[in-house]
């Protein structure tokens, strides 16, 4: 029988999949790369084919880590069996104080894409983003259950955007366009694998959740 204190274990492997998903590839990837090949040119591709190299082992590790340790502390909770209390208790204040920060400004990034698409205001943007934080914190409220399949929707919706785009883009691919490869040398390649780091990271904010994942230790198994 589960304690008072035990967290719900709700958290399947579709909805395990479909938080981390969304964690990693949320509204920056709409915008990232067009800020990455503004830097580097076709040289970007570079960039993001190192990015995908250098995070495996992020990824990896968190992954593990979740898997071994199931804790609502995630990170912090890491840190602390590795460090100590005291270090583990200062980096569960940094992911404390990032989400009044993040939040807002995801909220708003989105709201920006809709108001874009119907030509509205900031009165709106304001309002849409107001009302995606209230529906965001109502669904945590319900349960990481639905929460999780909600993000299975998210993550579809996104892939789906991802891949038409690619589709339509393919009609105007010219080799041309890769020419010069690195337009602005070899250094704005590092520069624009330092933009899309933004769209590499989330990992550890979906190791919170795994004290409420049913069968953590299936995520192992598959590594």
């Amino acid at each position: 029988m589960q304690s008072s204190t035990e967290l719900k274990k709700t958290i399947g492997m579709p909805q395990a999949v479909a938080l981390y998903v969304s964690a990693v590839l949320g509204s920056g990837v709409l915008i990232v790369p067009g800020l990455a090949a503004e830097l580097a040119g076709p040289a970007s591709l570079l960039a993001w084919g190192g990015m995908v190299l250098l995070i495996l082992p992020l990824a990896l590790s968190m992954g593990l880590l979740s898997a071994r340790y199931p804790n609502a502390g995630g990170v912090s909770h890491f840190v602390t069996l590795a460090f100590g209390s005291r270090a583990g208790t200062m980096i569960g204040w940094f992911f404390l104080m990032s989400v009044p920060i993040g939040a807002p400004v995801a909220s708003l990034t989105g709201a920006g894409y809709m108001t874009a698409a119907l030509g509205l205001g900031e009165g709106a943007r304001i309002a849409i983003a107001a009302m995606m934080l209230t529906v965001g914190l109502l669904i945590n409220i319900v349960g990481m259950q639905l929460a999780g399949k909600v993000q299975i929707g998210v993550v579809i919706a996104i892939v789906a955007v991802l891949i038409m785009t690619f589709i339509l883009a393919v009609p105007h691919l010219d080799s041309n366009h890769f020419k010069p490869l690195v337009p602005h040398g070899w250094v704005s390649v590092g520069q624009a694998g330092a933009i899309l780091f933004w769209c590499f990271i989330g990992w550890e904010a979906v190791s919170h959740l795994s004290e409420e994942f049913t069968d953590p230790e299936r995520l192992r198994s598959k590594v």
